[in-house]
């Protein structure tokens, strides 16, 4: 179980550093936040998180999240940044993504759509299974809402992949439905 709680703990410092603040431990991404992984065990030791290269391996494995991809010696998150990074090309979504919620939100979301918030982009999933285990995190009375993904992309709205989740600037209130109501 400790093995199981420190693999948390690391992957919420990984992702707070990738995601949020490199900048605290003097690290530079690039423009599609990647880098290299020698220079972030470095700069993590150098700010008292000792990260071996084992441990950021088993943090990449171990997420079923899919919130860091590894390549060619380089590591990054891959969607949640409220750090500004290029996240590719646009491409083509599917014709219906979804969002899940709280029904206390639906005022504001119905009244200016759905917004980053924090975040440099809204994240849509590609199911409604995916949607309410985000949506679990919240609270009660899940509400999960549908996006006509398929039309936004038509009207000139840009879509990302990013692993396992859809990324978009804002979703306006036009493209909701809330046909998928569940229980937590």
């Amino acid at each position: 179980m400790e093995k199981v709680n420190n693999l948390i703990k690391n992957s919420k410092i990984l992702s707070r550093i990738l995601r949020h603040e490199p900048h605290k431990i003097s690290l530079d991404l690039d423009q599609e936040g990647w880098v290299r992984i020698d220079h972030l065990l470095k700069a993590c030791r150098q700010h008292g998180i000792p990260f071996s290269k084992s441990q950021i391996d088993e943090i990449v494995a171990g997420t079923d999240k899919k919130r860091f991809e590894v390549r060619n010696g380089k590591i990054r998150a891959t969607h949640g940044h409220s750090v500004a990074i290029d996240p590719g090309e646009p491409i083509e979504p599917p014709k219906c993504l979804y969002h899940g919620t709280v029904s206390s939100n639906l005022d504001s979301i119905f009244s200016e759509g759905l917004n980053s918030a924090n975040r440099q982009f809204v994240h849509l999933s590609p199911d409604p299974e995916t949607a309410q285990n985000v949506a679990n995190r919240h609270g009660n009375k899940i509400v999960l809402l549908k996006i006509a993904s398929g039309q936004m992309f038509k009207e000139g709205h840009h879509f990302y992949f990013a692993q396992s989740v859809w990324l978009v600037d804002h979703v306006p209130a036009a493209f909701l439905t809330t046909d998928y109501n569940l229980k937590k």
